[in-house]
């Protein structure tokens, strides 16, 4: 495990992030440089009867990544990067188990500066910025996918 210098010794790897920093550049596609934000979570914990997968991660887009795209393209512009990833942890529980456990879950949304930016200025909605992004589920069962999200 490679650990920057300034790491804490207690500090334990999370989803493929091997420091405690909470944003990484990634270089992808060519030489496209990617801004990733990740070690974000909600205390949400969702209900595996009413929602499905792609339901959850939907709102949790909605409710959390969305709110701080706007400080996160911010920072992206400094940098300069070409893209945007944000990722967010959440739960997820049958609540008909009395006893059950709540299991993690990720989605990350990977968007275009551009995407963002169209985003950001109200010239596309919701809706298609999300469509327009790449969105990867990391579900209960530890299989990540690419997938399509539903919004409510």
């Amino acid at each position: 495990m490679n650990k920057r210098d300034d790491t804490p010794d207690e500090y334990r790897p999370h989803f493929g992030f091997t420091s405690g920093r909470l944003a990484r550049i990634a270089r992808g596609d060519g030489d496209q440089l990617t801004l990733v934000v990740g070690n974000l979570a909600t205390t949400d914990v969702f209900n595996t009867l009413r929602t499905t997968e792609k339901s959850r991660a939907g709102r949790v887009i909605k409710e959390h990544a969305l709110g701080n795209l706007r400080h996160i393209v911010e920072c992206a512009a400094a940098i300069p990067t070409d893209r945007v990833a944000i990722v967010i942890s959440y739960s997820s529980r049958d609540f008909a188990d009395e006893y059950g456990l709540a299991r993690a879950e990720s989605v990350a949304i990977v968007a275009s500066m551009k995407d963002c930016s169209a985003f950001l200025e109200r010239k596309i909605s919701q809706e298609e910025f999300i469509q327009k992004s790449k969105v990867h589920l990391h579900d209960k069962n530890g299989t990540v996918k690419l997938v399509e999200v539903e919004l409510d």
